[in-house]
């Protein structure tokens, strides 16, 4: 359910109680979408989140700081500048819609008292945060709006900032409309209660899950009350974290995305580079044939015929007309040299080039896999790496305090474990730290996915096949058929030396074809897993459940 106006004028109303002349102490960008005041009031500190993501834009005291505080913009660097240090004077709703006014009173750089405004618009896709001076001159905001949009406002730094249009007509939720009807209560009576309560109810049935200031009697379903602000953190924060989970990933992978497009451009790039420096044989060819000819040359013209006896034809050499023929034949061997170290040149980074590409697709496949954890593990590598910034909190010693954290899923057939990475990171560490070298090793020929470890020396039929699954459904390969899957000791997996995290050479295998099929490892036990629910875990849940019915 989205915050309906009756809901946000109560939470105005009860943000004013507790925030009221209140010190603003410091501000935080917790995502693009997401900012955290901390609020001293009533020898108290409070966190004020407000959220402008389209699908769940809200405002709510919460009781914990989220520990991911990072970002910063221009637009938190300016609210800092204006906001902190500054006393709430103002909180008010505006318009009787969900837009809320923060009117802050500070000194300003000169030491003058100066009273900023900062408008909170949670309005679904046009939710924005704008800061104004005295006057409603705009300062700065979130999300812009250009002059060309003649059909909304304008929202652009110093222009002045107008309200939205009041709605015409303010149109209750059907949950809502229901409850009267089934209350046979008016809408007075429903606003009379909603202004008495301090509790958030939360219903939540098979279909849907509602919250309001009162406990709807017309929905069936499991109702659960809150203090206010613990029940819109429980109601929101499951959305707000997969929200901030698919921000995340989607910052990672265009970084990565960018990267594989400068290097499949640097790509084509050497491949040019290349095709001229093929012409390191003609240059000698060149030289050759003029000091063949040296003593019988008499006149040097341009370009200098010559009989070739071994292809039986004459040819053409381009001749520099103001040195003689050695000269001329010296200056062809030079180039013949330069070229020839160039093309070695241009081969090796061609050769690095490519192994790089393939990292990349290897890192954008994991990262459409990627649960929460495994993201960490990923920006984690990417930092490594040096194709993104270390954060603040950041230190390359972490990776030192708890191995654990790079655990892979671990299931157990038959009381042997199995085990899958779902990362490079995780990959490195199961097959070189966790594995012993009589272990088996399985992975997909030619595409991108995990390293699967069975952990024993013994195999048969139902573990090549069960291992032989996991690799093809844990790969790029997941929705093929006859999947090639390589298989041998750990010991014969060897890291490639100066390679990528992950990346391992592997020799005496053998090779299985399978058709990845979740219901064929039914006899999979999910053992242990550090990480959130990963998809294929999903699977078997599903599976399971489908089994269960069917049985029922």
């Amino acid at each position: 359910m989205a915050l309906d106006y009756l809901a946000f004028h109560r939470i105005v109303q009860l943000i004013q109680k507790e925030l009221l002349q209140g010190k603003i102490t410091k501000i935080y960008q917790i995502s693009n979408e997401e900012f955290l005041f901390e609020i001293r009031n009533y020898g108290k500190n409070y966190h004020l989140l407000i959220s402008t993501y389209p699908t769940m834009p809200y405002i709510n005291l919460i009781e914990n700081k989220p520990k991911t505080i990072s970002i910063h913009t221009p637009l938190v660097l300016l609210l800092r500048k204006h906001l902190e240090n500054g006393k709430i004077i103002r909180i008010e709703q505006q318009n009787d819609d969900r837009i809320v006014l923060f009117e802050i009173s500070s000194f300003d750089e000169y030491f003058q008292n100066s009273t900023k405004k900062l408008y909170v618009e949670l309005i679904g896709r046009a939710s924005n945060l704008i800061l104004t001076n005295q006057e409603n001159m705009i300062l700065d905001c979130l999300k812009k709006i250009p002059v060309q949009y003649q059909q909304l406002r304008t929202l652009l730094p110093n222009v002045t900032y107008v309200l939205p249009e009041k709605p015409l007509l303010q149109k209750l939720p059907q949950s809502i409309e229901n409850e009267l009807e089934f209350r046979q209560c008016t809408l007075q009576e429903l606003k009379n209660f909603i202004h008495q309560s301090e509790q958030i109810y939360i219903t939540e049935n098979e279909t849907k899950k509602d919250f309001h200031f009162f406990p709807f009697l017309s929905l069936k379903g499991k109702s659960q009350n809150y203090p206010w602000n613990v029940g819109i953190e429980t109601y929101f924060s499951l959305s707000l974290q997969s929200e901030r989970q698919r921000q995340r990933i989607a910052s990672v992978d265009k970084v990565v995305k960018l990267e594989l497009k400068k290097n499949k451009k640097k790509l084509d790039k050497l491949a040019q580079d290349f095709h001229q420096a093929q012409n390191a044989k003609e240059y000698q060819y060149y030289g050759d044939m003029l000091l063949t000819y040296g003593q019988e040359i008499q006149k040097i013209t341009n370009p200098l015929p010559l009989f070739d006896p071994e292809t039986n034809q004459m040819i053409s050499i381009p001749m520099d007309i103001r040195y003689n023929l050695f000269k001329n034949a010296s200056s062809y061997y030079k180039k013949y040299q330069k070229a020839k170290v160039a093309q070695e040149k241009i081969q090796q980074q061609i050769a690095l080039t490519k192994t790089q590409i393939d990292y990349l697709e290897s890192i954008a496949f994991y990262i459409k896999e990627a649960d929460e954890i495994s993201m960490k593990q990923i920006e984690e590598e990417l930092i490594e790496q040096g194709l993104l910034r270390k954060k603040a909190n950041y230190s390359s010693k972490n990776k030192k305090k708890i191995e654990k954290k790079y655990m892979p899923l671990q299931y157990q057939l038959d009381e042997i474990k199995i085990a899958v990475g779902e990362n490079n990171l995780q990959n490195e560490y199961l097959t070189f730290k966790m594995a012993h070298k009589n272990h088996y090793f399985f992975h997909t020929q030619q595409f991108h996915g995990a390293h699967v470890i069975i952990f024993t020396d013994t195999l048969n039929e139902k573990l090549i096949r069960t291992a032989a699954n996991l690799a093809a459904l844990h790969s790029e390969a997941k929705d093929s058929s006859s999947v090639a899957i390589d298989y041998t000791q750990v010991k014969n997996v060897k890291k490639i030396p100066g390679g990528k995290p992950g990346k391992v050479l592997i020799n005496k295998q053998k090779t299985i074809y399978i058709d990845p099929n979740v219901e064929l490892l039914k006899d999979l036990t999910l053992v242990d897993c550090c990480c959130n629910k990963h998809f294929l875990h999903s699977l078997f849940l599903r599976f399971h459940n489908d089994s269960m019915e069917q049985n029922d």
